[in-house]
């Protein structure tokens, strides 16, 4: 249907009037695995900073 796709171009759009770069950040288990395929089908590409685990405050 695509509507992730659209909500995704809006929020980019949103997200880039403040903003050069935006950051994206998907978890590794198999319940995201939609997600990892739509954001790379969408040109986003893994930077290779592996995995993180901190809370923001």
């Amino acid at each position: 249907m695509g509507i992730a796709s659209k909500m995704f171009d809006e929020f980019e759009r949103i997200a880039l009037k403040r903003s050069r770069y935006i950051g994206l950040a998907v978890g590794i288990y198999k319940d995201y695995g939609s997600a990892q395929i739509m954001y790379n089908k969408r040109g986003n590409v893994m930077d290779g900073n592996g995995i993180f685990y901190k809370t923001l405050k």
